[in-house]
């Protein structure tokens, strides 16, 4: 319903009785009747329009004289996030707002842009400010506003600011300076509109507001209040002084529904209110002399209890009431009709025509065909081909011709002729190959260009920069533009085949909760690598890459790099199955089990004497098979014919006392809550197959090409450069032509040939589904995308997916990516994250489903039943304190062990300050690669005395590139159980010492200590982190980095690392080094021991002989004296500070 008045005009009075002139039906454009009701209504502010928005997701606007002009849908057909929660109208353009999307089309629905990112989590209303209009505001049911700042030409900017007290916004308004923020709570959150600082927190109701509306001095508002265990209106409407955030006034008004300020006065002010049965009162106010009634008027129409929505015009002179998903149409009489004061001129679209007129045909010379149909060529008709009929068949493309040597006369350009050898040298080519033609020439078939984001990239030169000593972070960012904050993996050895396999089981939260609740004392323990992988996948929030190097030493492989990708990924997954199996105790074994376990009875008949008999079989791996039968069914009935698993073979029968031949058939007792499906690539027939599904099944869009190939140069002023693109003047002034050919070089890394058919926008086909229902009812499994009638029927959700990508031509699939799906308290999202080694991208869920026999095959997928989503992440197993108490030495002599008891572990209730350092040796397996791994750990407490010192064993498959004695101190002898005269241990048992120490609350002091961390590659939380290198660092004297050295010379006067280093040493250093820090913090002495430290750096080349701590007391003038007086020493060279 619109009404018209003129609150305080000159020709309409404001007690005029508001009477009903019609009424629109809303709900008859929707696709369905449930989704008929209004859900928003919005006066436009600049022409006279009204905009109504549905359930259904349609947005329709009326004009003045109440006559439709626009009507469409928003996001397409097949959106589940439909209802229109909120508008925002432009001059030019309707900013619609649903629960996870917002969209921007035209005012005649011309679509411009789409908005959607994962902090949109339950939208409800939008602010624009009225300073930048590109500034965009968005709340909801989440406790967090997000900033959308919208740039011309550019993608849009989110910002998430978090909201004090509340979680859920219903009503978001604002004025120059704030923001108000009301909620379903009965709060409302006032803040800065410039920082997004809270100034202040409002409790102004008991239950939710309904609408709040501020003014320049005002704020009003009204809401609901709990009565007898029932939400009802408060018959109030409140209004709040912004001087000093108090209530001035209280109207007292039955059930109201909207509230608007329409006029401030010095004196007072003036407020409109629409209650919820839709009647409408007008009241002013002076101060210290209450509130009078100026109006109160009905809408005039019948059978009006609850409002669905209303809204009031810009000018204050129209009320729009959506009502039962009808528009009521009122308006007082001698009003002007309009929503806005000097309104814009409206186009009205041309009348729709009607039906073609019926004429006589007669003529019986004349064929049908000849006489054009009164029916639109986009339509489709009963008489139309099949699609599948019509698709144009794409020709392979003959090979260009290189035209080289042109010359251009007369505007017209010569060059010879390519043909000119051959005998179709005066005729022309088509530029196709036909099917009966002779080739006349060798036609390459065009390569198929792999997304940025599914290539092997970057590796080297990251494995570089993670090689130095303090590793930036970044570094590692700017290599990713589509930078998330998931945890990668380093590439090295194995990794790129074991990556994939170990983020299967970490991002399947039933089947990483089990691994993580494991620990034992077993070496050789597969798990428990995983368990340590996995706690740094789950703590580590940096950019800082895990790395597989540990658990590549236990697995003990040696499947070499020529090897194909599908062999070693096969073989390294049958065994990473069977260790966790053995590994995991009894407990979590049958955890595990009854997670991915399939149960069935399989019955086998004999074929000579008939005899049957019946056994229980279960598997945990879902492998599919493909036999020839198979090659034409669909994935789901491959998956089903899996789960049964028929097969003929010889058995001993007991009748026949001999083997003969057996044929098994099985029925489904139990399908289990976590389906791993293992698509077998071994298989012979495995390309085949896909490729077959692929070309019948598999569609897609094209892919977008970037902006960057379209952005015209800029024009800066500046002269053209007589050199153009060829300059090499590093600072020339002039202008030069931009660099196109790197612009297509990036185009061509995401274009691939189309040899599919074109499909209209948003068309998508995939082979492998995104949701399942899955029952096994009788015992014979069903699998279908839509819900089984079945009562066990269950759905299933892919949450990974991992993927080879490679060459079918060459047969080689060198490359394994895994996709995750991103779960959000329990509910599986849209959005899928690539994790590729070290550079991961966020994609949607059709780009993640979407699989091309040219480069990119399934490998494992896992589907998740839906009440397993929900599963909560579960802490770590603590590490058994007698990893410290028990003595163990795997050179046999226990007396070299050292022993702890339990009450002077270092954390709580203890010292939690311990130094720590580590030596390395440079290994390798067997290939030119090398790496870095711990040969010694020392770890001393505060006081300095040693809690660990242990030597590492070499694993069998390492060779030492180079042991560092000169700077690690070890030797080869130090290293081997037969030689060894030292503590030597397992590298399991240093990092559960680590670990235990971690769990504890350690804090752990000592000098580049980020490179001990990364070798040891476990996590430590920042706070428990000292680093002295990092203490004694100036900010504005360089990069340069002091050495432990320099500093424990110059600030203890001691030399260290004169032939060897000692790990106890630099562990017990970094503790003195620390409490002179904070001594000089309390003194107000560090900045200037920092400066003298580099001044003498930098004067005598990093030598610091001589130098004592009680130079740093000495006053400037007085050390200038001593220095003119006598000469400097010439101390013996130190090693200079490692940067």
């Amino acid at each position: 319903m619109i009404a018209h008045a003129d609150p305080g005009g000159p020709d309409v009075p404001w007690e005029q009785e508001w009477q009903s002139s019609g009424q629109v039906q809303v709900g008859g454009l929707a696709t369905h009747p449930c989704f008929s009701n209004i859900t928003v209504v919005t006066f436009d502010p600049f022409q006279d329009l009204l905009w109504v928005g549905t359930e259904a997701g349609h947005v329709i606007s009326y004009y003045k004289d109440y006559e439709l002009r626009t009507s469409f849908e928003v996001f397409g057909q097949g959106e589940y996030d439909k209802p229109i929660r909120a508008f925002h109208i432009f001059q030019d353009s309707v900013l619609a707002v649903t629960s996870k999307k917002v969209g921007v089309w035209s005012k005649e629905g011309i679509h411009f842009v789409t908005m959607q990112t994962p902090e949109f989590v339950d939208l409800r209303c939008v602010f624009v400010t009225p300073v930048d209009p590109l500034t965009v505001i968005f709340a909801g049911n989440q406790p967090h506003l997000v900033k959308c700042i919208l740039p011309e030409g550019e993608d849009p900017q989110y910002s998430k600011y978090p909201l004090p007290e509340v979680t859920e916004v219903t009503h978001l308004k604002g004025n120059a300076k704030l923001i108000f923020a009301g909620s379903a709570s009965g709060k409302i959150v006032v803040m800065n509109i410039d920082s997004f600082a809270t100034v202040r927190v409002i409790s102004v109701q008991t239950a939710a507001i309904n609408d709040i509306d501020v003014g320049h001095d005002y704020l009003t508002f009204c809401g609901m209040f709990l009565k007898n265990g029932v939400y009802e209106h408060e018959p109030f409407v409140k209004i709040f002084s912004l001087r000093d955030y108090r209530m001035i006034q209280a109207v007292s008004v039955t059930r109201p529904r909207l509230c608007k300020i329409v006029k401030e006065e010095p004196e007072g002010w003036t407020v409109l209110i629409v209650s919820d049965s839709g009647s409408i009162f007008c009241y002013k106010a002076i101060h210290g002399r209450g509130a009078s009634l100026v109006f109160a008027s009905g809408i005039g129409v019948s059978n009006v209890q609850q409002l669905d929505c209303c809204c009031i015009s810009s000018n204050n002179k129209a009320v729009a009431l959506g009502v039962y998903g009808q528009l009521f149409i009122t308006s007082p009489e001698n009003t002007s009709g309009h929503f806005t004061d000097n309104p814009m001129p409206t186009h009205l679209p041309d009348p729709v025509l009607g039906p073609p007129l019926s004429i006589t045909y007669d003529d019986e010379a004349t064929s049908f065909a000849a006489v054009p149909m009164p029916f639109p060529h986009s339509e489709d008709l009963l008489s139309d081909w099949p699609e599948e009929q019509c698709r144009p068949n794409y020709k392979v493309p003959r090979q260009t011709f290189d035209i080289k040597n042109v010359t251009v006369r007369q505007f017209v350009g010569y060059s010879k002729n390519p043909l000119a050898h051959l005998n179709l040298r005066n005729y022309n080519l088509v530029p196709y190959e036909l099917d009966d033609s002779e080739s006349i020439m060798t036609v390459s078939r065009l390569q198929a260009v792999v997304p940025i984001f599914y290539q092997k990239r970057l590796s080297d030169y990251v494995a570089k920069q993670r090689v130095r000593k303090f590793f930036d972070e970044s570094h590692f960012v700017s290599l990713n533009p589509y930078y998330t904050e998931h945890t990668g993996v380093e590439p090295n050895c194995e990794s790129g085949v074991l990556q994939p396999l170990v983020m299967v089981f970490f991002w399947t939260m039933p089947l990483r909760n089990i691994i993580m609740q494991h620990t034992c004392f077993d070496d050789d323990c597969l798990v428990c690598q995983l368990m340590f992988i996995f706690r740094f996948l789950a703590e580590s929030n940096t950019a800082t890459p895990t790395s597989l190097v540990n658990m590549i030493r236990v697995m003990n492989t040696n499947y070499s790099d020529s090897q194909f990708l599908q062999v070693r990924a096969h073989a390294l997954f049958s065994h990473l199955m069977s260790s966790i199996e053995k590994s995991l105790s009894q407990q979590l074994f049958n955890e595990f089990i009854d997670t991915l376990r399939v149960e069935r009875l399989v019955s086998q008949r004999c074929v000579r004497c008939d005899a049957v008999s019946e056994n229980d079989d279960t598997f945990t791996i879902l492998q599919l098979d493909y036999p020839p039968e198979a090659l034409n069914l669909p994935f789901l009935r491959l998956m089903e014919k899996a789960l049964t698993r028929k097969s003929c073979g010889e058995v001993f029968c007991q009748s026949c006392e001999k083997a003969t031949t057996h044929t098994n058939t099985a029925k489904v007792k139990r399908i289990p809550p976590v389906l791993m499906v293992d698509c077998n690539q071994v298989h012979e027939q495995f390309p085949t197959y896909w490729s077959t599904r692929i070309e019948k099944d598999e569609r897609r869009v094209p892919y977008t090409i970037p902006k960057t190939a379209f952005v015209p140069p800029l024009d800066t002023g500046l002269k053209n450069c007589m050199h153009g693109a060829v300059c090499h003047h590093p600072r020339c002034s002039y202008e030069h032509p931009p660099k196109y050919q790197q612009l297509w070089d990036e185009v061509n890394e995401w274009q691939r040939p189309a040899e599919l058919p074109e499909l209209k926008e948003g068309e998508w086909a995939h082979v492998l589904p995104e949701k399942i229902y899955v029952s096994a009812e009788h015992g014979i499994p069903k699998a279908s995308e839509t819900p089984l009638d079945a009562a066990d029927s269950a759905e299933y959700t892919l949450v990974v997916l991992t993927t080879v990508i490679g060459d079918p031509e060459t047969g080689r699939w060198d490359h394994a990516v895994p996709m995750v799906r991103e779960i959000v308290n329990g509910k599986a999202t849209e959005k899928w994250v690539v994790l590729n080694e070290l550079f991961h991208a966020k994609i949607p869920t059709n780009e993640a489903l979407h699989i091309n026999q040219r480069w990119k095959l399934p490998h494992v997928l896992v589907y998740v039943r839906k009440d397993q989503l929900g599963i909560a992440k579960c802490q770590p197993a603590t590490i058994p304190l007698s990893i410290f108490t028990e003595p163990f030495s795997l050179s046999g002599d226990l007396q070299l062990s050292r022993t702890i008891p339990v009450e002077q572990i270092p954390g709580i209730g203890q010292g939690r300050i311990v130094g720590i350092d580590a030596e390395f040796i440079e290994v390798s397996r067997g290939g030119p690669t090398t790496y870095k791994s711990v040969a010694r750990l020392s770890i001393v407490r505060n006081d300095g005395s040693v809690i660990l010192d242990d030597l590492v064993e070499l694993c069998p498959e390492e060779y030492v590139r180079d042991f560092a004695t000169n700077v690690s101190g070890v030797v080869a002898d130090d290293l081997k159980r037969q030689t060894s005269k030292k503590l030597l241990t397992t590298m399991k048992r240093v990092l559960m010492k680590v670990h235990c120490l971690i769990e504890r609350d350690v804090i752990f002091v000592g000098h580049g200590i980020a490179n001990d961390f990364w070798a040891l590659n476990v996590f430590v939380p920042e706070r428990n982190v000292v680093d002295t290198v990092k203490l004694f660092r100036s900010p504005v004297r360089g990069s340069r980095q002091l050495s432990l050295q320099y500093l424990v010379l110059m600030l203890l006067d001691q030399k260290i690392h004169r032939e060897t280093h000692d790990s106890i040493v630099d562990a017990q250093m970094p503790l003195l080094l620390y409490k002179i820090y904070q001594d000089s913090v309390a003194d107000g002495t560090l900045e200037t021991k920092i400066n003298f430290m580099y001044d003498h750096g930098m004067k005598w080349k990093w030598r610091g002989e001589g130098m004592v701590r009680t130079k740093f007391l000495v006053k400037e003038n007085e050390e200038g004296a001593a220095q003119s007086a006598s000469p400097s020493p010439q101390p013996e060279s130190v090693n200079s500070a490692q940067s």
